[in-house]
């Protein structure tokens, strides 16, 4: 009796832990990064054979093992890295591109507007409220062209802020994968060595957390994870925390790089040897996209202005004088302001006879300088060069556009492939349910039929 009774009681046992384990699941069924637990049961062998009647000692629970696949997870922190990277650096450009291209607020509107003015002062080089209409527009030109330059420079600014965050939140998962590193090994030595699955879930999803800043790599060492940045520098390492840090550039005091090491000494990380995340990507479009959209854009307003200068100091004013600067420019070059302070030193004539008031031969040159082409060495017009760089700005977000969205769909499939091992499937978890249940109550039974033989055997005697 005593034989059936604890067979009877190690079933009843593990039913109750299958129907834990499944409820567990159920709850968890939303969690993310929630691995898909089950229990794993083993034959209690007997302690001797001899012969027919000793056939077993029940069900044991030998461990709860969670549904993981290493192979996928690493596929999918590292698909997670780059669709970081592309998601972020679209994310940028596409600010910029909705700022140039705007038919309102680009900078191509300011300047048909002033390029008007010249077409209606030509008409009437003397008309003093054209005179003062051209004015406007050129101030108007100059407050856009700084308002761009403006907003590109913020763009760098905001860059600064978002590196230092993405910086802190690597430093910050990292000293969390350290810290699961100890409890597990502590928790897992005190289960004798079984799956503490929770924590284990938690630690992988602080690595695929931490690919979404840099593309993290993981070796497996034990009960730990030793993890590595893209270029092979340790970031946790048997206990050890390597930190980043932001410091300023050295080749740009306004810009803040990335650096490795220690607070007394520290070596820059290029972008490339962060292998991927939001934090390349940011480094990556403030290096290609955004310094080319400044420098371009600056090249652009001194072109613009020195045309414009050259030409003006060609013509003569309404009083028989040369003309001067239309516009100055700032000693760094990032911004122009109006140079002329009245009307009346708008170089309109080709000829210093002030008896010819229609004179507007310069006028007429100032306008062919929309179309002519005045940059790099002779090959292409400002006017030119804005709509290409607005082009090209244009192409590289699309360009941006459809690789984020072939980055992420690679990430949903290695995420999909990860949750056709790991995930939890509620009908099938209401079917364990009731088969768990089932096992427990004809445990139960068992246990009963056990005791009615025992009473039946006392009875006897």
């Amino acid at each position: 009796m005593a034989n059936i009774f604890s067979i009877a009681q190690s079933a009843l046992v593990a039913a109750q832990a299958g129907i834990n384990t499944t409820g567990q699941n159920i709850a968890n069924a939303a969690t993310p990064g929630y691995s898909r637990q089950s229990v794993q049961q083993v034959a209690i062998m007997p302690d001797s054979i001899m012969g027919y009647a000793n056939n077993g000692s029940g069900v044991q629970v030998a461990s709860v093992q969670r549904a993981y696949n290493s192979f996928l997870v690493d596929n999918k922190v590292s698909a997670q890295a780059t669709s970081s990277q592309l998601q972020t650096q679209f994310d940028q450009i596409q600010q910029i591109n909705n700022m140039l291209s705007d038919p309102d607020a680009g900078l191509s509107p300011a300047m048909q507007e002033f390029f008007n003015g010249l077409h209606n002062l030509s008409s009437a080089p003397s008309d003093e409220p054209a005179r003062e209409a051209l004015l406007t527009t050129a101030d108007a030109l100059t407050s856009r062209f700084n308002d761009l330059q403006y907003r590109l420079k913020s763009f760098g600014k905001g860059i600064n802020d978002q590196i230092t965050t993405s910086v802190d939140d690597i430093n910050n998962i990292a000293e969390q994968i350290s810290v699961l590193n100890s409890v597990i090994g502590q928790a897992q030595t005190a289960a004798n060595g079984k799956p503490v699955n929770d924590l284990l879930d938690a630690r992988d999803k602080l690595v695929d957390d931490l690919s979404k800043q840099v593309k993290a790599n993981v070796v497996r060492q034990d009960d730990r994870y030793d993890v590595y940045i893209a270029n092979g520098q340790p970031l946790v390492v048997n206990g050890a925390i390597y930190k980043l840090y932001s410091v300023q550039s050295a080749s740009d005091a306004s810009q803040l790089d990335v650096a490795y090491g220690s607070n007394d000494a520290q070596a820059t990380i290029t972008p490339n040897n962060l292998g991927g995340g939001a934090l390349r990507g940011l480094l990556d479009f403030r290096s290609g996209d955004l310094a080319k959209a400044e420098n371009a854009l600056t090249d652009i307003m001194k072109a613009f202005a020195q045309s414009m200068n050259d030409q003006n100091a060609q013509g003569f004013t309404a009083d028989g004088n040369p003309g001067g600067d239309f516009f100055a420019i700032s000693a760094d070059g990032s911004s122009i302001s109006l140079n002329l302070t009245n009307n009346s030193q708008i170089a309109a004539a080709s000829s210093n006879n002030p008896v010819r008031s229609g004179d507007n031969g310069n006028i007429l040159k100032m306008i062919d300088l929309q179309t002519k082409p005045v940059m790099n060495g002779g090959t292409i017009s400002f006017q030119t060069a804005y709509a290409k760089m607005v082009n090209q700005i244009g192409s590289k977000t699309r360009e941006l556009e459809l690789s984020s969205t072939s980055a992420d769909n690679i990430t949903k499939q290695a995420d999909a492939a990860i949750q056709n091992v790991s995930g939890v499937n509620l009908d099938e978890e209401a079917a364990n349910l009731l088969k768990y249940q089932q096992a427990y109550q004809a445990a139960g039974k068992v246990i009963q039929t056990s005791q009615k033989l025992f009473d039946s055997l006392l009875a006897v005697n």
